[in-house]
């Protein structure tokens, strides 16, 4: 994302500069319709405002959330969020990313117990009703701590690869993790929370998997194949999915790579979107009884999108609304929203008035700005004081594996570290 790009003091420029650069930004005139409620299978969220799913990298050795986990989330509990959908957590030591990341497992169980507890109750303290919590079962993959597990061969990356052999993560070992989200769901609704998410996007092993048209074996080459480990992976969850606790996924439609390294793009060897597959596995999805979704996109970053990230966030909010469209009967969560800063609440409700998604999910906002579901609800703005800068300091914190917030704003708990 380049720097300093959002110049904008109205929402009628943000309108001008789309319409010069012939793409369309949804903006409402207002951000009302975030205070509505939403319902979807037998739950209904008191707002359709989300607290998104970004890595603090703070937990204890063992996994355990740490006292600056119970700080964040206790923040985005008083925030007034109708749902908060927790980070990624590893489902076992061998698919964690690294040794500071969440990993749910019966020895840290009973803090994953005080915490959704803890953020239900600031929840009910501070707005009167409890945030509607999800965790996400993640799976790291080629990026795993250990031994990395490559799904398929990517040249040029793979090299860069510590620890991996040059070998290809075998079938034997994904049915394994089809367990292992089996097993991590059932530990999930042991902990309190309302719902787990099967992670399938950014590279992660289920991610890489949906473009592993090359790989052999029944993981690879068909649409059936290379999503075989994420439907398995559900239907393991699904096992103990009831009224009162569901099963979810968050599936990345596109991740800007081109074919055959990339998911969600035409077969002609470039990265034009076509999202012909993400159609057809959110709709089995919907078949299956999943009521509602998060979809993901990663930031293309072409010439013009870097001198003008407008573009790309058009396309992120075009192609979530070419899927929304197609699977009315989903609920979609959106997300990309921290970018425009105080208008970013109309930009959100835009989309929901104008059929892109449902509800929607905001991450580094969140860290900027606990506060900000509260401020959407009281003045239909965010303090453009608190705002998201968009400068890629919490995103430089996770990636030294340091933990991670806001540098600008909260800036005493995570001070620039050089």
């Amino acid at each position: 994302m380049a720097q300093n790009w959002f110049r904008y003091r109205s929402p009628e420029e943000i309108r001008a500069d789309a319409k010069a650069n012939g793409v369309h930004i949804p903006l409402a005139e207002s951000a009302g319709v975030l205070r509505e409620k939403l319902s979807f299978g037998s739950v209904t969220l008191e707002n359709r405002i989300g607290v998104a799913p970004m890595e603090g990298v703070d937990s204890l050795p063992s996994g355990a959330p740490s006292e600056l986990t119970f700080r964040r989330y206790g923040r985005f509990a008083r925030g007034g969020a109708g749902l908060i959908w927790l980070e990624a957590t590893a489902t076992s030591q061998a698919g964690r990313s690294h040794r500071y990341q969440l990993m749910l497992n019966e020895k840290t169980l009973p803090a994953f117990q005080r915490l959704a507890d803890g953020i239900r109750e600031e929840g009910l303290r501070q707005n009167g009703f409890a945030p509607y919590l999800v965790i996400q079962a993640h799976h790291a993959g080629r990026m795993a701590e250990g031994r990395p597990m490559v799904a398929r061969f990517y040249p040029g990356r793979d090299e860069k690869l510590r620890g991996f052999t040059g070998k290809l993560v075998s079938d034997g070992e994904l049915e394994a993790v089809e367990e292992e989200m089996g097993n991590f769901a059932g530990l999930a609704k042991k902990a309190g929370f309302d719902a787990v998410e099967i992670k399938c996007c950014h590279g992660y092993l289920l991610g890489e998997l949906l473009s592993a048209y090359e790989r052999p074996g029944k993981y690879g080459g068909s649409f059936e194949n290379r999503t075989r480990l994420t439907r398995n992976a559900v239907k393991a969850a699904k096992v103990h999915r009831d009224a009162r606790f569901l099963v979810t996924a968050r599936l990345g439609i596109r991740d800007g790579e081109p074919y055959p390294y990339g998911f969600g793009v035409r077969k002609d060897g470039g990265d034009a979107p076509d999202m012909t597959e993400p159609v057809r596995l959110v709709k089995e999805f919907a078949r299956e009884g999943m009521p509602f979704l998060n979809l993901s996109l990663g930031l293309t970053l072409t010439a013009a999108a870097e001198k003008n990230p407008l573009l790309d966030l058009a396309r992120i909010a075009d192609l979530t609304g070419q899927v929304k469209k197609a699977c009315p009967e989903m609920t979609v969560s959106g997300t990309a929203f921290s970018y425009f800063r105080e208008f970013a609440g109309l930009h959100a409700a835009g989309c929901v008035e104008e059929g892109v998604c449902d509800h929607v999910l905001f991450g580094r906002m969140a860290f900027a700005d606990p506060d900000f579901p509260r401020e959407l609800r009281d003045t239909g703005r965010i303090d453009p004081g608190k705002t998201c800068l968009a400068c890629g300091g919490c995103g430089r914190l996770i990636g030294a594996r340091k933990p991670t917030g806001c540098v600008v704003r909260d800036r005493e708990t995570y001070p620039v570290r050089e």
